[in-house]
């Protein structure tokens, strides 16, 4: 039986597409969030418009996000 070395052990650091991931889906759990509140909450004009405000930095953010990760894949594809 053979005793692994743990600075040897085959781990791998995150990759920045896992790191990318991570974002895509705090960003996407925020948008869902913001957009329940905007929804289904009472809120004042001003918290609405805060809400609101926020949603929209956050959209343009994630097609920001969504236009790379399409660029990355679009990299990685074979050629026709």
């Amino acid at each position: 039986m053979a005793i692994l070395d743990p600075i040897q052990s085959g781990m791998v650091h995150v990759s920045r597409l896992q790191t990318g991931e991570r974002l895509m889906l705090a960003i996407y759990d925020q948008i869902q969030q913001l957009r329940t509140e905007l929804a289904a909450c009472i809120l004042t004009p001003r918290e609405r418009a805060t809400a609101r405000t926020e949603l929209d930095k956050l959209l343009i953010e994630q097609a920001a996000i969504d236009r790379q990760f399409e660029a990355m894949i679009a990299e990685k594809e074979p050629p026709e």
